[in-house]
């Protein structure tokens, strides 16, 4: 398990902007029309294209509106982009299939880590 100061990452609040820029003006939108769409207010969009931070759920709306994950965005104290391993995804979104019941998921899961486990290079 990572120790808790390997696990802080910061929200790169620059790209966030950039890609919400980009979907707007793909979609032919108004800064008004995305907060009305995203549920956030005006003045988070603003602080967020002065490079501050929006909070926990108007972060979490915006990248839902995106159709992205908030690891999108996440950079360690490098800079450098912030990525789990494959699996750790895989084994997440098998977990979050609702059309399996939670003893189906967890099997899957399960299958699903121990050949990663049986497969992968050394």
């Amino acid at each position: 398990m990572p120790r808790r100061d390997q696990m802080k990452g910061r929200l790169d609040t620059d790209s966030l902007f950039a890609a919400l820029e980009a979907a707007r003006k793909d979609r032919d939108l108004t800064w008004f029309k995305v907060a009305k769409q995203t549920g956030v207010s005006q003045s988070t969009l603003t602080r967020l294209s002065q490079g501050r931070r929006p909070d926990v759920d108007g972060t979490l709306a915006l990248t839902r509106w995106l159709g992205l994950s908030l690891e999108h965005f996440e950079r360690d104290s490098a800079g450098s982009p912030v990525r789990s391993e494959p699996i750790t995804e895989v084994v997440a979104l098998l977990r979050a299939l609702k059309k399996l019941s939670p003893k189906s998921r967890e099997m899957l899961a399960r299958l699903v880590t121990s050949a990663y486990e049986e497969l992968k290079e050394e």
